[in-house]
């Protein structure tokens, strides 16, 4: 049942991550440099473009901290994954109104 959890979790986060990727780069990207939008999928192939050429850096830090039950650790890690990319998407919809 854990793996299930995980494994929609993680689905949901790249959804949603690529979701908040497009909607930045029609705010932004389009007007200002005037390329096509992009829809999830090919927000998809692009960040996968650039971790390619980025490089796979393994991290150090297992996302554990001191004391913390799984429980806590799972809840603070779904929220992470679902709250950066609405904060980038409210930064970006901030950005966009200067640039209308």
């Amino acid at each position: 049942m854990k793996i299930i959890f995980a494994v929609s979790v993680a689905i949901g986060s790249v959804v949603w991550s690529c979701y908040v990727g497009s909607v930045l780069w029609a705010w932004i990207i389009v007007p200002v440099l005037g390329l096509p939008t992009l829809n999830i999928i090919e927000v998809l192939g692009v960040g996968l473009v650039a971790r390619a050429v980025t490089g796979f850096q393994p991290t150090t830090d297992d996302g554990k901290r001191e004391g913390e039950s799984p429980g806590t650790r799972i809840v603070r890690l779904v929220a992470t994954a679902a709250l950066i990319p609405f904060v980038l998407l409210v930064g970006g919809w901030i950005l966009k109104s200067f640039l209308l």
